[in-house]
């Protein structure tokens, strides 16, 4: 996130976020083998802050059950899991990635895909 060009658009932030638990995992992850962990801790709590994370049970990862995730990495299928679960129990929900291989994914199954 720190190392992309780009940037979401204005008031991106501001909309209602949700995420796997693992989006918190691989933000402190990558932070910390770039060396910033320390230096980027306020950052990373005030995204961490304004996302609603959904915790990683089952429940929230039946799609990974049905074979349909297969060809993706584990953790891009855990974030597709995860809209799967957002959509048919929060309402509708939109992927917002900059992976072109995950957004393909989603977008093949029919999910809202934006490039904040």
């Amino acid at each position: 996130m720190f190392a992309e060009q780009r940037r979401p658009k204005e008031g991106f932030w501001d909309l209602p976020l949700v995420a796997s638990r693992i989006t918190d995992l691989e933000m402190r992850t990558r932070a910390a083998a770039m060396g910033q962990l320390q230096a980027k801790a306020a950052i990373l709590d005030e995204i961490s802050n304004a996302i609603t994370f959904a915790d990683i049970r089952r429940k929230n990862l039946e799609l990974l059950y049905t074979g349909r995730t297969g060809a993706l990495r584990t953790l891009d299928a855990v974030h597709l899991a995860t809209l799967d679960f957002f959509n048919r129990d929060i309402g509708e929900t939109a992927l917002a990635t900059y992976d072109r291989r995950l957004a393909a994914a989603a977008h093949a199954m029919g999910f809202e895909v934006i490039v904040p």
